[in-house]
């Protein structure tokens, strides 16, 4: 009697396992088609279910680590979330897994004066908050805008902007009062 309890459990097990791990019309595709699929489902119900979003979003990074459409999603998702810190993490895993992903969010940023006389150009530093944490994320730019790539679409920057002199070394300025801008997507 046990045998054939072991056949008739085995048998729909067998099935279910070719179902999954097979190719082809049996399986359920390859794991860009899920995480595609899986994609295409959190950006249905982003607008009125973020969580629900976050968690298939999460799932297409899971099956597609390079997929740049399902970190796009889940970054948007932390966000509708007021989740902050988790998006930020996720545009982080973003970058170093999906380098080339085609969404970020840039920031073209101008006003200044074309340098000239003892001026050589000019260093932009940039924060995710008013006061400190300011970072250099410029060479020394010698014309009079320079884009910022690679932000979070809609987030709200700061940016600072200092002189360096024509000098060897080049002497460079204290950096003006910080200023915002917001980013924008691709």
């Amino acid at each position: 009697m046990t045998r054939d309890l072991r056949k008739v459990l085995w048998g729909p097990a067998a099935l279910l396992w070719a179902a999954v791990a097979v190719p082809g019309p049996l399986g359920a595709g390859s794991a860009g088609d899920l995480a595609a699929r899986w994609t295409a489902y959190g950006r249905r119900i982003l607008p009125q279910d973020a969580r629900g979003a976050e968690k298939a979003f999460a799932k297409a990074t899971k099956l597609d680590p390079q997929s740049g459409a399902a970190w796009e999603g889940l970054i948007e998702a932390f966000q509708a979330e007021g989740k902050d810190e988790q998006a930020r993490w996720a545009y982080r895993q973003m970058a170093r897994v999906a380098p080339n992903a085609a969404a970020s969010g840039y920031v073209m940023v101008k006003g200044w004066p074309q340098p000239s006389g003892r001026i050589a150009g000019y260093y932009l530093y940039m924060s995710e908050v008013e006061v400190g944490g300011f970072q250099k994320v410029s060479p020394l730019i010698t014309g009079i805008s320079y884009t910022v790539q690679g932000l979070l679409p809609g987030r709200r920057y700061f940016f600072m902007l200092s002189t360096a002199t024509h000098d060897s070394p080049p002497v460079e300025s204290k950096p003006s009062n910080p200023w915002s801008m917001v980013a924008r997507a691709r």
